[in-house]
């Protein structure tokens, strides 16, 4: 679509043989005032929280099964194993409390429109 108008150079060549003509204005201010919690702490646990528990978790392990073991690389490859699976069950966790919300959410949601 933005290589149509790049190319004409011209908003309007381009808007004039779209099927939704005038409507494209209200479907523009239908989104721009639609409310909605916000994604930035989504976001940030997405992205953070996961790639802390890993860092957290390898050096916590690593230092712990030097300890333990002998050989030089075991304590990276168990630290690396044990930071893998922590972090998964991080997400898991993380997702399985989101996706609750977003069913309550929703639920709400239904429950005000049937009103």
């Amino acid at each position: 679509m933005s290589n149509v108008v790049a190319k004409t150079g011209r908003e309007n060549d381009f808007c004039s043989s779209c099927d939704l003509g005038s409507d494209c204005k209200k479907v523009y201010e239908q989104l721009a005032n639609r409310t909605g919690p916000s994604v930035a702490l989504r976001a940030i646990v997405a992205f953070l929280l996961p790639i802390t528990v890993f860092i957290v978790a390898l050096g916590v392990s690593e230092r712990l099964f030097r300890r333990i073991l002998t050989d030089p690389a075991l304590p990276t490859v168990f630290g690396a194993v044990i930071a893998g699976c922590l972090t998964f069950i991080c997400i898991s966790i993380t997702r399985a409390i989101y996706s609750r919300q977003d069913g309550m959410r929703r639920l709400s949601m239904k429950g005000a429109k049937d009103s």
